[in-house]
């Protein structure tokens, strides 16, 4: 913030700011503990392919992206192969 200016946000996105500090810092601790139990090969493709699969349903479920049925189509493949990718390897 400069001086004389006004905020550059609204009291709205403080609250969901912080939630989603507290939720990556869960997120965190997990990704120590996983990389604790499991060896970081296994670990790391998990922890990289995971957060992508949910934030693309998410988009879908809660924005409306990704409309028509070959981009659902399509998205649906990227994850059928994200999952089989992780489970082989975590094999």
């Amino acid at each position: 913030l400069a001086r004389g200016r006004k905020r550059f946000h609204g009291r709205e996105v403080v609250l969901p700011g912080l939630v989603s500090g507290i939720l990556w810092g869960i997120a965190q601790v997990g990704w120590f503990k996983a990389n604790g139990i499991l060896s970081y090969v296994i670990a790391f493709p998990i922890i990289v392919a995971t957060p992508g699969v949910l934030a693309a349903i998410w988009g879908v479920v809660l924005f409306g992206e990704n409309r028509g049925r070959r981009n659902s189509a399509l998205l649906a493949v990227v994850i059928v192969l994200q999952v089989v990718g992780v489970g082989i390897i975590a094999l």
